[in-house]
């Protein structure tokens, strides 16, 4: 069984999405049964609690501006795929159907956090319809949820009692909180850590998926990062584990334009 779960896009207004063309490439190459967007797909700038009050930031930042560039992206990722659907319609061949999962993410989250201070809107947007996910046959996870698959635990990002799991050592802490496999986002970089507690009959493997965008934050100018950007393969060849198979995204990139 094949997952692959896509990391942080950070979709923002004017985005450059030539990215999203490679991923619809890989997509109908791999052929995953499963795709699993892991959340912050959309960066929601228009809704930042961080640049709210800085006007020259937020100049221009418009909610729709957004929503029709995630569309476009989408458009994008799946132009492929509806293609070969098509084909093999034609040709009256086995349908290649992938389950698709869209994990809300942290910064799609803004837009919850702000009809609950503003409910003027409440019932009139939302990621799940805005993005058409339904009308794209795309299942919605709401944001902390888990989704399961073949028994590993897929999240934005995983919380404590209090709040998300965050700083170094983020795998062993997370293993700390989960009884099993579990994969998430959330913090740009790639990790893994494999662990097995007393009672357990299988390893847990604990793995983070790096991201998938070109262009970072302005906050980011001048610091170190440990960013990695790429996708990551899944294949589920029992419950609870898997084989990890990566490619960059700066490969995926090259690849494209020799």
């Amino acid at each position: 069984m094949l997952i692959l779960p896509i990391g942080d896009c950070h979709v923002s207004a004017d985005d450059d999405l030539d990215r999203f063309s490679y991923l619809g490439q890989y997509i109908i190459e791999k052929k995953p049964d499963y795709i699993v967007f892991m959340g912050d797909f959309l960066t929601f700038q228009c809704l930042s609690g961080w640049d709210r009050d800085k006007r020259m930031k937020m100049e221009g930042k418009r909610y729709k501006k957004e929503i029709d560039t995630g569309n476009k992206a989408l458009d994008i990722i799946f132009y492929p795929l509806n293609e070969l659907q098509d084909r093999q319609r034609k040709n009256k061949e086995k349908i290649y159907r992938p389950e698709i999962i869209y994990l809300n993410g942290n910064h799609e989250n803004r837009l919850d956090r702000y009809l609950e201070s503003d409910p003027t809107f409440e019932g009139l947007v939302s990621v799940e319809q805005d993005l058409k996910l339904r009308e794209r046959g795309i299942k919605f996870i709401p944001y902390r949820e888990y989704y399961y698959i073949n028994d590993i635990a897929f999240t934005h990002i995983p919380f404590n009692k209090a709040k998300e799991i965050s700083g170094v050592n983020i795998t062993k802490k997370v293993s700390q909180v989960m009884f099993g496999s579990v994969v998430f986002a959330h913090t740009h970089c790639k990790a893994e850590e494999n662990f097995k507690r007393h009672g357990q009959d299988d390893l847990q493997q604990v793995l983070v998926v790096g991201c998938f965008f070109e262009d970072e934050e302005d906050y980011i100018h001048g610091r170190i990062t440990e960013y990695w950007k790429g996708l990551v393969l899944l294949d589920s060849f029992k419950p609870g584990r898997f084989d990890i198979e990566t490619t960059t995204l700066e490969k995926m990139r090259m690849v494209r334009e020799n």
